[in-house]
């Protein structure tokens, strides 16, 4: 969990949902039990937070919910379908945690679909270099 790279990592296909959240949230213990901060929220959670706020003028007081943990554990990304507006805040969330701080994402989808997902090609390039620019 060095600050400044990227290391894209993922599980055999096959192996369930269930394990790769308890793979993700026991490194994010881990982490915890060694001093950083961590949050844990479903990827429709955080877009739907984010909607919220925008809508209220609140937009970002909670970006800062999600940019400042030292890890974040984005769970259940691409599982269900965002609109244009949610995938472009989620996308927000992820470009500027990155080289900056840890993410961790659970998902069902391969890494080529993430730019479907975030609506945005550019994060799928990101994770392609492997944190180099």
């Amino acid at each position: 969990m060095s600050e400044g790279t990227t290391q894209p990592g993922t599980l055999p296909p096959g192996l369930g949902a269930a394990v790769s959240l308890v793979s993700a949230a026991a490194l994010a213990y881990e982490a915890c039990l060694a001093g950083y901060t961590a949050l844990h929220a479903t990827a429709i959670d955080i877009v739907n937070t984010l909607a919220a706020a925008q809508s209220t003028n609140r937009l970002k007081s909670e970006l800062k919910k999600y940019l400042s943990p030292q890890i974040l554990l984005v769970d259940e990304l691409g599982y269900l379908p965002l609109p244009t507006e949610a995938a472009s805040a989620l996308f927000q969330v992820v470009s500027q945690r990155y080289l900056k701080s840890s993410i961790v994402l659970t998902t069902n989808r391969p890494v080529g679909s993430w730019g479907e997902i975030l609506g945005d090609t550019t994060v799928l390039r990101l994770f392609e270099l492997g944190g180099r620019r």
